[in-house]
């Protein structure tokens, strides 16, 4: 093991237009958290018409978003390290967009599955395109504090889906249905679908405000064998953060759906209630993760990010086991908020650690491998689970906490465990990190 003297950035200060280029970036993701959470509270509704099981649901939700948001994640990373990243962008935005309104105007599963597949592939280009930047407009050890902006842009996203989409889908039920030339009766889920699309249209313009950050002079750009000599430290980053993504995406996904069944909670008061909850337990964990882990950063190196994750998924997991096992919604709420805190800041963590330890030439092409990665295990094959357990272990859709918890627990358990190998790693090589180097195999 060695290291190697590679500067992630080649400035030590904040550039010029660097936070107007984070608020842009954030707004977009923001809207991307929008279109793509929108179906957590249209499930019920659209079972209802469609007679979908809780398998197809979880298919549309995970397997058809996350094969094309995985699959492009690595030629997107590609280009992302050699063409314009604010044109990536704007063709992702609008891609992902039109694919929202058709996902409101599909008549069969087939239609639904390839309309969400196409939303996966245009919200590809987001995180690639957005982690280069923002990793070029700010020096390493100030990146966890704007990567936690960013991230909270995706926690607002997801947010305000619930919040806004219950009260939006409660306020068109009340008017609809309703009758469009060519595509015939529309009711209230579909008008959400519809709404949530045409919010895409100012995100594509606003890339435009800004200017693009330059990247690191490097040799050789885009290189698979210079990530890979970083396999080390990269491989068990990926496994631990992907390990809380399916603990955070399938709890979430699947929460609102638990408060209906268990609790008897419409629509519109779960949306409400849920999306608050999220909104102000990832956003305080969000932002103080963010603050103290560059504090940490300057003072222990870019491991701080390993060790903090390791010791807050071993804290969740009996937080979480306590949300399902109560039959009180205040107490399940409360335990809901204490794990989501807890977890908040792993995104930023994700993100900000990922372009401090990959080659700085070929930071978007470790992008697209971690999100491949993390999509297809994360995104697609988590919320699954939850279908397959419920009708492997059970028989029935009626044992939904328990799956649950069995699959946060898990999940959580082998975070802790590859986040702790990844803080051997870079323990091993202290004065490296603190010096500003990478680490390799």
């Amino acid at each position: 093991m060695a290291g190697v003297s590679e500067q992630l950035g080649h400035a030590d200060a904040v550039r010029p237009g660097a936070w107007l280029l984070l608020s842009i970036l954030s707004a977009i993701s923001l809207v991307s958290l929008l279109d793509r959470q929108i179906l957590s509270i249209t499930i019920e509704p659209i079972k209802q018409e469609m007679g979908y099981s809780d398998l197809q649901i979880g298919l549309l939700q995970g397997l058809a978003f996350a094969a094309f948001y995985a699959v492009f994640g690595i030629p997107i990373g590609w280009l992302v390290d050699r063409v314009p990243r604010r044109r990536i962008l704007f063709f992702g935005i609008a891609i992902w967009g039109c694919a929202t309104v058709m996902t409101g105007l599909s008549r069969g599963f087939l239609q639904m599955f390839a309309a969400r597949t196409a939303v996966g592939v245009g919200e590809a280009t987001v995180n690639p395109c957005s982690f280069t930047m923002i990793a070029d407009a700010f020096p390493r050890h100030k990146l966890a504090i704007p990567m936690a902006v960013f991230a909270n842009a995706q926690i607002l996203g997801g947010g305000l889906s619930f919040i806004l989409g219950g009260i939006l889908l409660g306020w068109i039920s009340a008017r609809a249905p309703f009758d469009l030339p060519l595509f015939g009766t529309i009711t209230p889920w579909r008008a959400l679908f519809l709404v949530a699309g045409t919010l895409t249209l100012p995100a594509a313009l606003a890339i435009w405000i800004v200017r693009e950050p330059v990247r690191p002079c490097t040799r050789s750009p885009g290189s698979l064998a210079a990530v890979l000599e970083r396999r080390s430290v990269l491989i068990p980053h990926c496994v631990g953060f992907t390990a809380i993504l399916v603990m955070i995406n399938t709890t979430t996904f699947w929460n609102l759906a638990y408060m209906a069944r268990s609790f008897h909670w419409s629509p519109a008061r779960v949306g409400l209630a849920y999306g608050i909850l999220l909104i102000l337990s990832m956003t305080i964990g969000n932002i103080s993760a963010g603050f103290l882990l560059d504090r940490g950063h300057a003072r222990m190196g870019g491991g701080i990010h390993f060790r903090w994750f390791t010791a807050a998924a071993l804290i969740a997991i009996p937080i979480t086991s306590l949300s399902y096992w109560t039959t009180s919604a205040g107490l399940f709420l409360a335990a809901t908020g204490l794990y989501l805190t807890v977890l908040a800041g792993y995104p930023a963590s994700a993100a900000a650690s990922l372009q401090i330890f990959a080659p700085s030439g070929s930071r978007g092409l470790a992008t697209g491998l971690y999100i491949l990665i993390s999509s297809v295990i994360g995104l697609g094959i988590g919320p699954m689970l939850v279908g397959l357990l419920n009708l492997g272990l059970w028989s029935s859709d009626a044992h939904l906490g328990g799956s649950l918890t069995i699959i946060a627990s898990v999940s959580l358990a082998i975070a802790a465990l590859a986040l702790r190998r990844a803080a051997t790693v870079v323990d091993a090589t202290t004065s490296e990190v603190k010096s500003g180097h990478s680490i390799v195999h």
